[in-house]
C-alpha cells in the first residue's frame, strides 16, 4: 500500500491529536462538527478559548491547519473512513522517526472519531479553495491622502493653491507570494469607485437573496 507524505512541520500536529484526551477529542468533534460554513478560522479558534483541557490555543491551531491540509486527500479517498486512516496512520508511522505502533493505532482510532464530523469542514475549504483559485487575491488596502502645493513663477505671492491627491495602495498575494502597487485617484475618482463598490455589494446581497429565482440560460 502506498503512503501519503506528510509533510514534517504536521507531525508535530498529530502527536498532538494522539496525545489528546477524550474529553477534549468530544469538544473537538464537536467543534468540527458544529461549524458554519465558510465560517473564519479564527472566530472558531476564539470560541474555543478555554474550552479544551489537554490542549492549548496555540496547538488547536496548528490541529485545525493539519486536519484542513488533509481535506483534499481524505476527499480523493472518497470518504471512506477505514481504508483512509489506515494508510494516513501507516503513513504516520513510515515519516516519524521513532513512531510506534501504539502511536499509529491511537492516531487511527482518533481520526476516525474526528472525520465523522468533517462534512462542514469539507465543505469550508472546498469554498476557500474556489474562492482563492485566481490569479491575483486581493489582501488589503489603504488610501494616502496628502496635499501637494502649485507654486506660481512668483513663490512668494500671497496666493497659495494646492490639490488633494489620493493613492489608492491594493496589496494582493499571486503564487503565494505577496505584492501591491499604488493607484493615483482624485475626488472624481474615489466618488467612482464608491459607486462601483456599493454595487457590487448590492448585487452579492441580491443574488443571495433571490438565487431560487434564478432561471440559467444554456447556449
Amino acid at each position: 500500500m502506498s503512503t501519503y507524505s506528510i509533510p514534517s512541520e504536521f507531525i508535530i500536529q498529530f502527536d498532538n491529536i494522539i496525545k489528546i484526551q477524550d474529553d477534549d477529542l468530544k469538544a473537538l468533534s464537536h467543534l468540527i462538527s458544529d461549524l458554519k460554513i465558510a465560517e473564519n478560522f479564527d472566530d472558531v479558534l476564539e470560541k474555543s478559548k478555554g474550552v479544551f483541557k489537554s490542549i492549548s490555543p496555540v496547538q488547536l491551531q496548528g490541529i485545525i491547519r493539519a486536519l484542513v491540509s488533509i481535506v483534499d486527500i481524505f476527499e480523493a479517498s472518497n470518504k471512506d473512513i477505514e481504508a483512509f486512516t489506515d494508510k494516513f496512520a501507516k503513513s504516520y508511522l513510515y515519516s516519524k522517526n521513532g513512531a510506534t505502533e501504539e502511536e499509529s493505532l491511537i492516531l487511527k482510532e482518533k481520526l476516525s472519531v474526528l472525520l465523522r464530523n468533517f462534512k462542514s469542514l469539507i465543505i469550508t475549504v472546498k469554498s476557500q479553495n474556489l474562492l482563492t483559485d485566481n490569479q491575483r487575491n486581493f489582501r488589503d488596502c489603504r488610501v494616502i491622502t496628502d496635499i501637494r502645493m502649485v507654486f506660481e513663477d512668483d513663490m512668494k505671492s500671497v496666493d497659495k493653491y494646492a490639490i488633494v491627491l489620493h493613492n489608492l495602495k491594493i496589496e494582493y498575494s499571486e503564487n503565494k507570494n505577496l505584492d501591491d502597487f499604488f493607484v493615483a485617484l482624485d475626488l472624481p475618482d474615489l466618488k467612482k469607485l464608491k459607486i462601483a463598490v456599493d454595487r457590487a455589494i448590492e448585487k452579492d446581497e441580491i443574488i443571495k437573496k433571490t438565487h431560487h429565482k434564478f432561471k440559467f440560460v444554456d447556449f
